[in-house]
């Protein structure tokens, strides 16, 4: 790409960065004029303003003036200040709250053109770490073609086709929902697109990190789990290959395209959070395979038996994923725990047993959605690898 292309990811991150810091100037509160203030530099970007207003408000909408910007600024009360010293004659009136969204002045949402999307890393290796690649990768979702790269600790998401902007912020979503399936790093938190000269910031929900991802390209990174033979073996073969293009193109288009696929995934990414209990980690990935199994009975219907709706739960399991990938019999043991966990009864569970569940579930779900879309590579067998069977723990597809 251009050196010219470069410097104007630069300018870009320069204005992220000057939001990302405290700023203020000359606000228009529904044609009253005030002063307000915004910290981006705090983790929930918030906002002061010079007017006590009530907490029950839905939204604060106010146009702020700033010494590099006209914004439009949206958010919400959350308390007030109201303190008066007649005495040394001075008072501080002012209410506060948190920032959904900052907007340039000439920001129009109803557009179509070329998008650029930031998110925040904690690393400029995200790319090479997770997808095998030093600089871009390019894919296309329902024949949009898009780019996705790491620049100066932002992952950057673009459009190389004109596009609606509610098409393109739907496919971006849904992108982060698949990076965060793959890689374990569910980003979202914030997010800055530019169009042009116009820029749009939005507060979304907090994102989560997890231990745990689909595949990897690098066997050293689990030599420890491996040993140092295997670790070899493997690595010398150069059977481990990152995911493609074309898949991640196919698995961000089946989440954009299917409201299944995407509870499915939302859902997944947010139980392999490393915050939360085994306990609900177990119930919602149970819950995952559940949604997998009616989306898959649909595509696959006249494939399975005859007698289909008659069958008890397991053999449901087993008729529809044997369409993609054979059960191994842990597996099955794993799906006939699912009553137990869904309805509670989770007395006879010890934690070390709940784990194995777990590691069980996820790289079954792996499987399945990374076969459907024509990965043809390894992905992880968590449970394999973490129960001292290092010849199982990576499983082929297609």
């Amino acid at each position: 790409m251009e050196e010219t292309y470069w410097e104007l990811l630069d300018e870009e991150v320069k204005i992220i960065n000057a939001l990302r810091t405290k700023q203020g100037g000359t606000a228009d509160l529904n044609g009253e004029v005030c002063q307000a203030e915004l910290d981006g530099s705090v983790d929930s970007p918030t906002f002061k303003i010079s007017r006590v207003l009530r907490l029950d408000r839905d939204d604060c909408i106010f146009n702020l003036q700033t010494e590099s910007f006209q914004l439009k600024v949206t958010g919400f009360i959350t308390g007030e200040h109201n303190t008066v010293n007649r005495a040394e004659g001075w008072a501080d009136r002012h209410s506060y709250g948190k920032i959904d969204r900052i907007q340039s002045e000439n920001w129009v949402e109803d557009t179509s053109g070329l998008f650029r999307t930031y998110y925040h890393l904690k690393s400029d290796r995200f790319i090479y770490d997770y997808f095998g690649f030093k600089e871009a990768l390019s894919f296309s979702i329902n024949s949009i073609n898009y780019r996705l790269l790491s620049h100066d600790n932002f992952l950057v998401v673009e459009t190389t086709d004109p596009v609606a902007h509610d098409i393109y912020a739907e496919a971006v979503y849904n992108l982060m929902v698949v990076v965060g399936f793959i890689t374990g790093k569910f980003i979202q938190d914030h997010n800055y697109t530019f169009q042009g000269k116009h820029f749009l910031y939005r507060r979304l929900r907090q994102g989560s990190d997890s231990i745990y991802h689909a595949l990897t390209w690098n066997a050293h990174g689990y030599k420890d789990m491996l040993g140092r033979e295997k670790t070899k073996a493997i690595a010398d073969s150069q059977m481990l290959k990152a995911l493609d293009t074309d898949s991640l193109g196919r698995l961000a288009e089946l989440c954009n395209n299917h409201h299944a696929i995407q509870y499915a995934l939302v859902l997944f990414n947010e139980a392999n959070s490393n915050k939360l209990s085994l306990l609900v980690k177990n119930s919602c990935f149970y819950t995952v395979l559940e949604v997998l199994r009616k989306f898959f009975y649909h595509l696959f219907k006249a494939d399975l038996p005859p007698n289909y709706t008659s069958l008890g739960n397991i053999p449901k399991f087993k008729a529809v994923f044997g369409q993609l990938a054979k059960l191994t019999a842990s597996e099955e043991t794993m799906l006939t725990k699912r009553n137990a966990i869904l309805h509670g009864e989770v007395d006879d569970l010890e934690g070390s047993e709940m784990v194995g569940l777990m590691q069980m579930q996820l790289s079954l779900i792996y499987r399945l959605l990374l076969t459907h879309v024509g990965f043809n590579g390894y992905v992880i067998d968590h449970y394999a690898l973490r129960n001292e069977q290092p010849d199982n723990a990576f499983v082929k597809l297609n």
